[in-house]
């Protein structure tokens, strides 16, 4: 996914590389380092003047990069909770139905903190199905919660269903995802 050579001069504007998947990666995601001189620069520090917390107003780059500490992916539903490698691949997100054994809700996230919180809730026709604040205890560059409930009736109501996550840090909400789905009353 490399599209130019080691010691290349490059311009602004040139496609450089493309995010791919190889090697012994998790998730797509493309490495790019800097350098001056030989030595590693932070293109959002170059002198190496950022102390804790506070961003550099002296950057390399031409126009402020937009950045985001942590967030979600992808917000799915399904009738028991997926496999981790379903949820990455994209493919855990099933159709449910009034009978199906439960309801799931799960989300795709990146960037966690410790004390991050990760908040999944569903809403029915009846009110809420499920909601939990789960306290996240590592930092994880990507990673997945899931939580829902079994059926214990006769079937789901029919009716509109939403589903909602969101991470949570220090009291403030980093980023939000909601789906929804219908189940009709003739299955």
């Amino acid at each position: 996914s490399v599209t130019v050579a080691q010691g290349q001069t490059v311009v602004a504007g040139q496609v450089i590389g493309e995010v791919g998947l190889s090697g012994r990666t998790q998730f797509p995601h493309l490495h790019l380092s800097v350098r001056r001189n030989g030595e590693v620069v932070d293109p959002f520090d170059p002198e190496s003047a950022v102390t804790c917390g506070a961003p550099s107003e002296d950057t390399l780059w031409s126009d402020p990069m937009p950045w985001q500490p942590g967030g979600l992916l992808d917000l799915g539903f399904a009738s028991a909770v997926p496999e981790y490698t379903a949820v990455k691949a994209g493919t855990a997100d099933e159709a449910l139905t009034t009978d199906s054994p439960a309801m799931v809700i799960f989300a795709l996230f990146y960037g966690s903190q410790p004390g991050d919180i990760m908040r999944l809730e569903i809403n029915g026709p009846d009110g809420t199905v499920f909601a939990n604040d789960e306290v996240l205890e590592r930092a994880q560059a990507m990673a997945f919660r899931a939580g829902g409930r079994r059926l214990r009736t006769e079937g789901w109501p029919a009716g509109d269903y939403t589903g909602t996550a969101q991470l949570i840090r220090s009291g403030a909400s980093l980023d939000q995802l909601s789906a929804g789905f219908t189940l009709p009353a003739n299955q």
